[in-house]
C-alpha cells in the first residue's frame, strides 16, 4: 500500500517544488486537485481528509483554515507556514534541537516546519542535541546581547571560537 499525500497549496513555489521531490517516489502517490478544485472549500477538504500525510504550502491563514477542514484523526501534517510554529498539540521539526525530537517528530500528527530564519538562529546558539555530549563539537558558541537604554536589544553578537585541542 502506498502513502497517499496531500500537498496544499501545490500550485506555488513551495507546493511545486515538495511535488518535484517526490514524484519519482513509487512508495507514494500525491493526491492532486483539479485546477478549479483548488480554491473549493468541499474538494479541498475531501484531499485533507482522504491522506495519509498533507502538507500545507499556505499563507498562515490559510494554513489554519486547511487544518481546521482536517476531521479524519489518522491524518499527519506538515505545516510549512509559520502558524503553527509554537502552537500548542504541535511539534516544533527541527529535530537536532532537543533530545528525543527525532522520535517526537517521527509519531507527531501535526508537525511545524521550523523555517529558514528560526533553523539559522537556533543552529548557532544552541549546540545540537545530537552533538550535545560529544567530545567532536569543534566549537563554542557565545552569545552577547547589548541593549540600549531603553532595554531593547541593539545588536546581537555571535563569536565563535575554536577550541584548542588538548594535547
Amino acid at each position: 500500500m502506498t502513502t497517499r499525500i496531500f500537498i496544499d497549496g501545490a500550485a506555488g513555489t513551495t507546493g511545486l517544488e515538495i511535488h518535484e521531490r517526490l514524484a519519482a517516489r513509487k512508495d507514494l502517490s500525491v493526491i492532486r486537485l483539479a485546477e478549479i478544485e483548488r480554491k473549493d472549500s468541499r474538494a479541498r477538504a475531501c484531499a485533507l481528509n482522504e491522506a495519509d500525510v498533507v502538507i500545507l504550502c499556505l499563507p498562515d491563514e490559510a494554513a489554519r483554515e486547511a487544518v481546521a477542514l482536517i476531521t479524519n484523526p489518522d491524518v499527519r501534517v506538515i505545516d510549512a507556514s509559520t502558524a503553527h510554529r509554537v502552537a500548542p498539540g504541535w511539534v516544533f521539526g527541527f529535530a537536532e534541537v532537543e533530545p528525543g525530537n527525532y522520535a517526537a517528530i517521527a509519531a507527531a500528527k501535526r508537525v511545524s516546519n521550523p523555517g529558514c530564519y528560526s533553523t539559522g538562529f537556533l543552529a548557532l546558539v544552541r549546540r545540537p542535541a545530537n552533538f550535545r555530549n560529544s567530545q567532536r563539537t569543534a566549537r563554542n558558541i557565545r552569545l552577547k546581547s547589548e541593549r540600549t537604554l531603553l532595554d531593547k536589544p541593539a545588536a546581537v553578537v555571535i563569536c565563535l571560537r575554536r577550541k584548542k585541542k588538548k594535547n
